[in-house]
């Protein structure tokens, strides 16, 4: 009967590990860029890359 329920539940589980992938993204790469921006690594060429 609650089938709608049941796939609300997993669809807001994987938009949950969608936003912690993006925020880990995000965050890896600004301490990337502060630990290595002599060595060009905050270019947009390096983002796209990524």
């Amino acid at each position: 009967m609650n089938k709608k329920k049941g796939r609300k539940s997993i669809l807001e589980g994987t938009g949950f590990l969608l936003m912690i992938t993006i925020a880990l993204f995000i965050v890896m790469y600004v301490i990337g860029c502060l630990l290595f921006a002599d060595k060009g690594f905050a270019k947009p060429q390096v983002f796209i890359n990524l």
